[in-house]
């Protein structure tokens, strides 16, 4: 087709782009619509295949060239996307809309235009000079024994105590409990049998495993428990329950030694505990180093936004909300319909549009570290992927996850996991070159236990 365009900006990375198809390419697209049509419609009076042009155009003229209209709209938009820079195409999840009326002539140049949002073109005036501030890692053995700890928790076998042995913190309990009134009458609805939870990790409602401690196999009690007015559960917070508790089952765990053997079940490549250390220790420091330089990168690109102030598309930010609002969904086991009912409900305390309210802030954040990556990406288009930086990557991911090499390159033969690690090897040259022109200066001091911790939260 013979287009012309052009583009104006509009607020907000939002677009108007105007486009002119030729009218020869208009009357080629109209006769074949009308030709097609004069070779299947019937009208009475005239034999299928007979109708004459003019009278097609006489009863169906204006839906006709509505139709063709909207055909070449397509076909010119799709021809013009197809190479267009990311600068005129539109958003993934956002489609151009028309501005105005179709008003197509089959014998003249056909006019149209449209609006839509585009990537945000931003002009970063500072990406360099910042200080940033690198926190000391101290006590990294104190996480080698945790994750021993953990290894040999994993390993570890679940028994039965003997009857007359009374609980105690890391047993594992099984209860029927229910919430009683003054009168010390159930409480219908709040009845539960065969709980099951481990005493010390809290993973019950009323939060009683202190109060479990030394009761026995088929033993009964009557718990009464007051709660803070600041305490997390907002339904308990300020309360005094009376709760009825039936312990039916009680285990313990027996916990290996941390030994070679312990080593050995863990894994075959290992023949001493030493060889386990060795590699969890390995882990550990790459995990500490790994976890700085995430602190860096996202320290640098807070000092871009908070120095380069930028606005976002519309259609962009809805869509992430509209993403972590489909997580929520995920993440409570129902669908996005069902979600939305639960939450439209008075009771709920919280609406869909609350949650959006509440949650775009930290939604623009983050997409502007997005935004901010893409255009420094295209200020380096010296940065590519070469073989060698393959090879690296495929051997870190086979270290850090306990993968054979030859499986890990198996998975990322696909073009789509190519693409991804296309795109980290990239990234992480870019912050090499970015962070290289970064202050780095010393701040807290925090034990490496604490360090993920705080990542967690």
């Amino acid at each position: 087709m013979e287009i012309k365009k052009s583009v104006k900006e509009l607020d907000c990375s939002n677009i108007q782009l105007d486009v002119t198809v030729a009218k020869s390419d208009v009357k080629e697209m109209y006769t074949s619509v009308i030709d097609n049509y004069a070779k299947t419609v019937q009208i009475a009076g005239f034999r299928k295949g007979k109708v004459p042009v003019s009278i097609l155009e006489q009863r169906y003229g204006k839906g006709l060239r509505l139709e063709v209209g909207s055909d070449i709209i397509e076909k010119a938009l799709t021809e013009i996307f197809e190479t267009a820079d990311k600068s005129i195409k539109p958003l993934g999840y956002d489609q151009p809309e028309l501005i105005g009326e179709i008003n197509l002539d089959p014998e003249c140049d056909f006019t149209f235009s449209v609006k839509y949002d585009v990537f945000p073109k931003v002009n970063l005036q500072k990406i360099d000079g910042f200080s940033i501030k690198v926190p000391k890692i101290t006590d990294e053995s104190a996480l080698l024994e945790e994750e021993l700890k953990q290894i040999q928790y994993n390993n570890s076998f679940v028994r039965d105590r003997k009857d007359g042995e009374t609980a105690v913190s890391g047993d594992t309990v099984t209860i029927t409990y229910c919430e009683l009134d003054e009168n010390k009458n159930v409480i219908s609805g709040t009845e539960r049998q065969d709980f099951t939870f481990e005493i010390g990790s809290e993973l019950n409602i009323y939060k009683i495993d202190n109060e479990l401690i030394g009761m026995k196999k088929g033993e009964e009690k009557i718990i009464s428990k007051t709660y803070p007015e600041d305490f997390q559960d907002t339904s308990l917070a300020g309360t005094t329950k009376c709760i009825k508790v039936t312990l039916t089952a009680l285990k313990f765990r027996e916990l290996p030694n941390i030994d070679d053997e312990l080593a050995q079940d863990v894994s075959e490549k290992y023949k001493t505990l030493d060889d386990l250390k060795a590699d969890i220790t390995k882990r550990i420091s790459t995990a500490i180093e790994e976890r700085i330089r995430e602190l860096k990168v996202d320290a640098f690109l807070t000092n871009v936004v908070t120095e380069n102030d930028f606005l976002l598309p519309q259609s962009m930010v809805q869509a992430d909300l509209q993403l972590r609002w489909k997580n929520i969904a995920r993440q409570m086991g129902v669908s996005v319909e069902k979600l939305d009912s639960i939450m439209n409900r008075e009771d709920s305390g919280l609406s869909k549009n609350t949650f959006f309210d509440n949650s775009k802030p930290e939604a623009e954040k983050e997409l502007k570290k997005r935004v901010v990556i893409e255009t420094l990406m295209d200020l380096h288009p010296e940065i590519v992927a070469s073989d060698e930086d393959y090879e690296l990557e495929y051997k870190h991911i086979a270290e850090t996850s306990n993968m054979k090499l030859e499986d890990v390159k198996e998975r990322y033969a696909t073009d789509m996991y190519k693409t991804y690690l296309t795109d980290i090897i990239k990234e992480r040259k870019l912050f090499d070159i970015v962070l290289a022109n970064c202050k780095m200066e010393q701040g807290d001091t925090i034990s490496a236990s604490d360090f993920f911790k705080h990542k967690e939260h």
